[in-house]
């Protein structure tokens, strides 16, 4: 089964917005997030990643079907997995979550600082794996604040 990525373009904003509904839905087991008086969940950046140059959207497909969205940032200095989000569907087939994070990561070279909530093992357990596959130099867990750690490594021309 083909693991496929590519830049989201505007007609495909609709699709992730629909995904966006999951993904926060999900993010609930860990932190308290309200529902609109629409009952949605909002994400207030959304539209930022159609605008902002240094911001990237990607959408995600296993063969012909949809399976999950990232959103990487620019920062200061380094770039940032805001958001990465696969279908429940799609996360144990062969390493699927894994390829995705490794091949959005290697279409930027630089430093590298993801976030993560604290309380989260899974998440720390699955960007530690992403970014030993993505960099030969040191990988960092560092504490942000209360709510989140972050883990920092260089990902360097291939």
């Amino acid at each position: 089964m083909a693991t496929r990525f590519k830049k989201a373009d505007l007609c495909d904003k609709t699709v992730i917005r629909n995904l966006m509904q999951l993904y926060l839905h999900e993010l609930t087991e860990y932190e308290d997030i309200p529902l609109n008086s629409s009952g949605e969940y909002e994400y207030l950046y959304l539209d930022h990643y159609w605008t902002e140059g240094d911001r990237y959207p990607y959408l995600l497909h296993k063969q012909a079907e949809i399976a999950g969205f990232a959103f990487v940032r620019k920062e200061e200095h380094y770039f940032s997995m805001a958001e990465f989000f696969i279908l429940k569907k799609f996360r144990s087939l062969d390493s699927f979550s894994l390829k995705c994070a490794v091949n959005i990561i290697k279409q930027h070279v630089g430093e590298w600082r993801i976030e993560f909530l604290n309380n989260n093992e899974i998440g720390w357990g699955f960007w530690n794996k992403v970014a030993l596959a993505v960099t030969s130099g040191d990988i960092k867990r560092k504490k942000l604040n209360e709510t989140f750690d972050y883990i920092q490594f260089l990902v360097a021309n291939s």
